[in-house]
């Protein structure tokens, strides 16, 4: 079970804000079902009737829109595509074509090499022995539906043609983006197991049976979106099943959760930039577009247009907030290889990277680098794999330094990147983030090669601009632009969109003079309000006293009694301050002040940790107009070659800091790997 899911919910609920990202949920029809319903995929000998995947395919083409991709400029597309019919490969002619999205295990059958590049061109090349089932069968639906071409990575990559496949690993997303469909094998372990347990074959439907589904249809609506969602309501007793086709829908959710398909690093850019999907898992079938969700027992009639999730490719502005969301369903994803991570993330990365002034560095978009080096495990993370720093390593080694999200496997927390969204204004302190604002305070260079670094260029700050650049206008409260339709903004961003930015990875990040400070721990831990990660409060040498916290990569049962008490490190990232009264009415009232606050409700409780701490209760501060101000740091420790690693990021009280963080200066730079 991924761990962004909630067992603590009812049946597995899931945060709202990632529910557009998540199988089926947002696009059911709460229809409710026909008496005698029985769940698909009880019985192995039915068969999964090939017409009714031919209709999904036939209704979406005639009453939706969501085949119609716009691939940003510069976007590559498939090299290569297997003939189901002549079982051979050939050039991309540009033909409709299906994507396969699988898991491809250990499974060692053939594909695509220099070697046999040539003969696999050969018309019957293709044999049947050669090749892992899941591509067999997925090769004999796609004929069954009348097309011609599949893709899938094991044939239409020359697998050890460097160039070629860096090429079609950075053009990922459009490959799935501009597919007929993609067909999802999550049924087997690996691609040695079957697209399904169950035949596949035509059925007829009999007159009855249509007549029924058609009165069924009548009465078809769908639910508006709930404040929260829960995948099994809290009424789906054992005993009751399903009483609507959302319900349905919801089981299948969390079955698709919990396969290896969908733990696998690799799938995850496969799943988002589909526009049109059939699912295979739990020996059944779905289909999935940008407008509707159905199982393979539902009436077809059904086809109202529902807002779809912003997964297009023609999004080309700078959606901090959806970046945090995918990055946070990204994280816990699994790889045999751990060095396969940034080629998994790449075609997002190069999406995202485009619309990002500056790009992405190893997965943090510049435009809001310092807002997106605070990230925070909601749950302890893994390192995905540890780094040797020594400069012999430097060329062809993963890179996996400790500052970067994509270092490590498990949740990370969305939320807790909240201060770089706070250009999107919306009248939900929770969607604006409190107005929580960050100021950089630190000149970032980074490197790509060897030892050349190059400048972290491309930041803003956030605040309102003197003059309104050209093609915004300013509506008092909020800023609009027509590049941008519906989305209002509390300031104006860059809106670039550079074909030929790409993502940059690299290993360390370096500074001159920081500022630090040598604090220590206080020895007791505390739970994180959000998650199972350690919270612990940072003390004055001097005075003991508490001057703020850090969020561990530690759980408080592994780290109680172990907190280590001699005195450390931090260094200065950036300031910030957020609002303690989010509601500004309330601050206007007379007496109040921000230790008189109930910060519980707050909408960024469960990002500032030292709000439920003890000690806050006794140093709140008492600043004027409700304003908590602090310094973002990061706990640093030494490692090889006088580079330091992330241990924890958290904050200090700013007036503290200022008094007495010290600035290190010397002609030497500062390195973090």
């Amino acid at each position: 079970m991924p761990e962004f899911i909630d067992p603590g919910m009812p049946y597995h609920g899931v945060s709202p804000h990632l529910t557009p990202f998540l199988p089926y949920v947002e696009k059911a029809d709460s229809s409710h079902l026909e008496p005698g319903f029985r769940m698909p995929g009880h019985r192995l000998s039915e068969p999964i009737d090939i017409k009714r995947l031919k209709a999904w395919l036939e209704n979406c083409d005639t009453n939706h829109s969501c085949n119609v991709t716009k691939i940003p400029d510069g976007i590559g597309h498939a090299a290569w595509l297997v003939d189901v019919n002549r079982r051979c490969i050939v050039r991309f002619n540009h033909e409709p074509y299906v994507a396969l999205s699988y898991v491809w295990g250990r499974a060692s059958s053939m594909f695509l090499c220099k070697a046999n590049l040539d003969s696999l061109q050969t018309p019957g090349a293709l044999d049947d022995s050669l090749f892992p089932k899941t591509i067999l069968d997925a090769m004999s639906l796609v004929a069954s539906l009348d097309l011609t071409y599949l893709w899938t990575d094991r044939l239409c990559i020359v697998q050890d043609d460097v160039a070629e496949k860096q090429a079609q690993i950075q053009s990922m997303a459009s490959i799935y983006a501009s597919s007929y469909f993609t067909l999802i094998a999550a049924q087997s372990h690996d691609a040695a197991g079957p697209l399904t347990s169950r035949p596949l074959r035509s059925v007829s439907t009999s007159l009855s049976t249509r007549v029924a589904n058609r009165l069924s249809s009548l009465f078809s609506k769908f639910k508006s979106e709930p404040d929260s969602v829960s995948l099994n309501p809290l009424t789906d007793t054992p005993w009751r099943g399903p009483r609507t086709n959302r319900e349905v829908l919801n089981i299948h959710c969390v079955d698709l959760l919990r396969t290896i398909w969908f733990s696998r690093g690799w799938t995850f850019q496969e799943w988002l930039f589909s526009q049109r999907r059939i699912i295979f898992h739990s020996n059944t079938v779905n289909w999935e577009c940008q407008t509707i969700s159905l199982h393979e027992r539902q009436p077809l009639e059904p086809s109202f247009a529902v807002n779809g999730p912003p997964k297009s490719l023609d999004e080309t502005w700078a959606n901090f907030h959806r970046y945090a969301r995918l990055a946070s369903l990204f994280s816990p994803r699994n790889f045999t290889f751990p060095e396969d991570v940034h080629d998994a993330f790449a075609g997002a990365a190069r999406i995202f990277s485009q619309a990002f002034e500056g790009g992405l560095i190893t997965g943090l978009p510049v435009q809001c680098f310092d807002q997106a080096l605070m990230w925070q495990p909601y749950c302890p993370m893994k390192k995905r794999k540890e780094i040797d720093y020594t400069p012999a390593n430097m060329d062809g080694q993963p890179v996996m330094p400790s500052w970067s999200w994509m270092s490590y496997q498990g949740n990370m927390q969305s939320e807790s990147l909240a201060s770089g969204w706070a250009y999107l204004y919306s009248e939900d302190a929770a969607i604006t983030g409190g107005r929580w604002l960050i100021r950089p305070t630190v000149e970032w260079e980074h490197n790509e090669h060897e030892w050349y670094y190059r400048k972290v260029l491309g930041k803003r700050e956030q605040r309102r601009p003197s003059v309104v650049p050209e093609g915004w206008e300013d509506k008092d409260e909020y800023f609009t632009t027509t590049r941008v339709p519906g989305q209002r903004f509390n300031y104006p961003i860059p809106l670039t969109n550079d074909p030929d930015r790409v993502s940059n990875q690299s290993r360390f990040l370096r500074c001159k003079s920081p500022r630090l400070a040598h604090v220590e721990l206080d020895p007791e831990a505390y739970s994180s309000f959000a998650g199972e990660c350690a919270v612990v409060s940072i003390l004055d040498p001097e005075s003991k006293e508490f001057v703020g916290c850090l969020r561990l990569n530690q759980s408080r049962q592994n780290i109680t009694g172990k907190v280590a008490t001699e005195k450390f490190t931090l260094m200065e990232l950036s300031e910030g301050f957020v609002e303690l009264s989010f509601d500004r009415s309330a601050s206007d009232k007379e007496g109040m002040s921000s230790s008189g606050l109930d910060l519980s409700s707050h909408p960024l409780s469960d990002v500032f940790d030292e709000w439920s701490l003890p000690h806050w209760n006794v140093k709140a501060p008492q600043e004027d107009n409700n304003v908590y101000e602090f310094v973002n740091v990061m706990w640093i420790k030494p490692n090889l070659n006088d580079v330091v690693h992330r241990i924890a990021v958290g904050r200090v009280d700013k007036r503290y800091w200022k008094e007495k963080a010290v600035q290190e200066v010397s002609d030497e730079n500062f390195i973090i790997g």
